[in-house]
């Protein structure tokens, strides 16, 4: 692959060979993915180096997924530049794949750096039948077969067109973010999904960051529907079934939502709320609003209330992370906004300027879940704005004995709080607003 790609970056009629910067418009290819696969390689191959793509500009149908992840590089860093504005749109079928996936190492950025409202290259599915991982994801297997290192801002993923949306998979939602290590950067970055999740960060660790992040799984309208969308961003390993209902001596259980996909098989199912499901039992088989279990119901239940992990009760979680300066908004009816899992191996994470708003007609499903266990959560600045103010949607629903705390809270109904296995209400002091709520006093309740 090495000598290949050097032969690649010689033959480029108007590079300089000694150049650290190679133009992906002047390779080879049927479409515009090849020629940024091989201008990558060429970088790398050259000792490292800057692949320029930014004149692919427009729309762009890609028949192949990008990969920042040059093989036999010996570890040269290749920067790969995204356009200004644009579309790169993808059909791949194979539920692996994605977009752009980017290695330890290596670094993506686009010269724009402007919120979701502004103007930056967009990636988007081509076909109803599109079935991938992502759009965007950090490779599982970083050097040494461990974590890794990145660096990426300056673009958006989007799944809203009604004629292709709502038939098409994404197996870890829009952006799916795994096995980071110390300092790696997400920053200027939008997902919205109106057919399922939008941001799956899975496991990370060590002072990583993400700012100015958007999160959205609703219509472009930013109406979220019973039946379509999923949680903006979901930050460990699993989910959280709100409402789900079996039968004695089935072994599938069908759920509320419509968003499952096959990343929740091999996941232990873990009882929050109802009975009927044996311990140690996981998941074999899915289907968008079911699961199969590998044992039978012992009881007819339904508004069950699940967590499935990814082992039972545990990891794997993301600790040690900032998320600051974000809007997350609109999740399906039933679903929360932001969803935390992760049990012990989700910790010391810091959310500031975080602004999550609620446009549609879901009255009870609260902002933020806590899932049990995780302990060092801490939010500041964080406003939850839904409309008409219901009582009765809380803007943090928590279910860890473990400490975290609230720094400045303005919400419409305040804190739902299962320290002791049944809910605690904790009101806001004063106009809609907590100014500070910690569970940290042996993991006593303190009210604001």
């Amino acid at each position: 692959m090495k000598l290949a790609a050097l032969t690649l970056a010689l033959a480029a009629p108007m590079l300089a060979q000694n150049s650290s910067v190679f133009y992906a418009s002047q390779y080879p290819g049927a479409d515009a993915s090849v020629q940024t696969n091989h201008c990558i390689a060429a970088a790398a191959a050259a000792g490292g180096g800057t692949c320029d793509a930014s004149m692919f500009t427009g729309v762009h149908l890609m028949s192949q997924q990008v990969s920042v992840c040059p093989s036999g590089n010996n570890n040269n860093p290749v920067h790969l530049i995204l356009p200004v504005a644009g579309t790169w749109e993808w059909g791949l079928t194979d539920g692996v794949s994605c977009g752009i996936k980017q290695c330890s190492g290596e670094s993506i950025s686009s010269p724009a750096t402007l919120g979701s409202g502004g103007a930056h290259l967009v990636l988007m599915p081509s076909s109803p039948s599109t079935n991938m991982d992502s759009l965007y994801c950090t490779d599982p297997h970083g050097p040494g077969n461990g974590w890794g290192y990145y660096y990426a801002s300056g673009f958006s993923a989007r799944n809203v067109d009604s004629s292709i949306g709502p038939t098409t998979t994404f197996v870890h939602g829009l952006i799916h973010i795994q096995k980071f290590y110390d300092q790696s950067t997400w920053r200027y970055i939008g997902a919205q999904n109106a057919y399922g999740d939008a941001w799956h960060i899975d496991s990370g660790c060590c002072g990583a960051s993400f700012d100015h992040i958007t999160a959205s799984a609703s219509q472009a309208s930013g109406v979220p529907q019973a039946t379509q969308g999923g949680i903006p961003l979901t930050i460990g390993a699993g989910t959280w079934i709100p409402s789900a209902s079996i039968q004695s001596g089935s072994n599938v259980l069908t759920a509320s939502q419509t968003n499952l996909t096959s990343a929740y098989i091999g996941m232990h199912i873990n009882i929050l709320s109802g009975a009927g499901i044996p311990s140690g039992t996981t998941v074999i088989a899915v289907t968008p609003n079911s699961l199969t279990m590998s044992a039978n119901a012992t009881a007819t239940e339904t508004g069950l209330s699940l967590l499935l992990n990814a082992s039972n009760g545990t990891g794997p979680g993301v600790a040690g992370a900032s998320f600051r300066d974000m809007s997350v908004n609109a999740p399906e009816i039933g679903l929360p906004h932001l969803l935390l899992m992760g049990a012990y191996s989700t910790t010391s994470l810091n959310f500031s300027n975080v602004y999550m708003e609620n446009t549609g007609t879901d009255t009870t499903t609260p902002f933020i879940f806590l899932s049990p266990d995780m302990s060092g959560i801490w939010f500041s600045n964080v406003w939850t704005h839904a409309s008409g103010n219901p009582a009765t949607k809380y803007a943090i629903e928590s279910h860890t004995t473990r400490p975290w705390g609230v720094f400045g809270l303005t919400t419409p109904a305040g804190i739902n709080d299962f320290t002791s296995g049944t809910s605690h209400i904790i009101h806001p002091a004063g106009p809609a607003k907590i100014p500070q709520f910690l569970n940290v006093s042996n993991w006593t309740n303190t009210a604001p």
